[in-house]
């Protein structure tokens, strides 16, 4: 995360709305702590929806981690895997240490953007990678994909959030969770 870039842009106490953009490097120990803040920020504007809440949590961490691993790193789906496992247990991995130095993986950045009120959470979270075919994954809850590695954060992302969306060149998700308990 580069210094200073964790802050929300503009929160409105009057209507209970929070707007925060954020851009992030390529540092994957940095994911739990702008995933904790965006949920205190959704619990603090009023999104009461628990579940919905624990969801978008879920959610929000495998985009980012999938920005980081296939965006910004561009890991081979056969090793996605063992890096995950490595990242979880370590911090990092060796793969993601190699290609952090040279261009272009050492410039690409993540971009993070997050709209909250009490009755919507929504999400765009972007890398400067190549990005991917969507049309592979135009139907997330489609069963004829999830034996592949490199869908698991897209099957979990499709199936929690109530919208989910990519741009055409497939470095941009969107995504949206509506409240269930609105107070």
């Amino acid at each position: 995360m580069r210094e200073g870039e964790f802050r929300p842009s503009s929160f409105d106490a009057d209507s209970d709305t929070y707007e925060g953009r954020f851009t992030l490097d390529s540092e994957p120990r940095y994911v739990s702590r702008i995933v904790d803040a965006l949920m205190a920020v959704s619990r603090d504007v009023g999104f009461r929806d628990h579940v919905g809440r624990r969801h978008v949590g879920i959610s929000l961490e495998e985009a980012v981690m999938n920005a980081i691993f296939h965006g910004v790193f561009e890991v081979p789906s056969n090793r996605l895997r063992a890096v995950r496992v490595e990242v979880r247990d370590t911090g990092t991995a060796d793969l993601l240490e190699e290609r952090r130095k040279p261009s272009p993986y050492r410039d690409r950045m993540l971009h993070v953007q997050a709209q909250i009120s009490r009755t919507a959470a929504k999400f765009v979270i972007k890398d400067e990678g190549k990005g991917f075919n969507t049309a592979l994954v135009s139907k997330p809850n489609d069963n004829s994909y999830h034996h592949l590695a490199s869908t698991r954060g897209l099957t979990l992302m499709g199936n929690l959030m109530d919208k989910m969306d990519f741009n055409e060149v497939g470095n941009e998700v969107v995504l949206t969770k509506y409240a269930t308990q609105v107070r």
